[in-house]
């Protein structure tokens, strides 16, 4: 059913060109949406790329997490963190449906990784 179905008196089609215009606008958003979002997924598997056998240290406080890296490093406050995402090698801290930081299991005690577990797995 097209948008013209709701105006009964459309000799020009402007009903067509409207629907198809805000389809194309629709589909624009939404496509670019889906990029940000595999954009963003993609910068926080990537922000501390460990080379070689590379080194991850975390300082955890009431409200910040510390991390450095070889390559960097990065303060993440414990408030924002609203989920995780545990997969095969990384720990994803989560803001909602944003990543905030994914940190390699190979470099973390197993100790932390269930720290991080019990604390942020609802």
């Amino acid at each position: 059913m097209s948008i013209c179905a709701f105006i009964p008196d459309d000799p020009d089609g402007t009903g067509k060109i409207v629907g198809g215009v805000l389809s194309g606008v629709t589909f624009l958003l939404v496509v670019t949406w889906i990029k940000t979002y595999f954009v963003m997924m993609s910068n926080a598997l990537t922000q501390f790329k460990i080379t070689g056998e590379g080194t991850l240290n975390l300082s955890i406080t009431d409200e910040v997490i510390d991390v450095n890296t070889e390559t960097g490093s990065r303060k993440i406050m414990q408030d924002k963190i609203t989920s995780l995402v545990e997969t095969k090698d990384y720990i994803i801290l989560m803001a909602e449906k944003l990543p905030l930081f994914a940190m390699p299991k190979r470099f973390v005690d197993a100790e932390i990784v269930s720290w991080f577990l019990n604390r942020y797995t609802r």
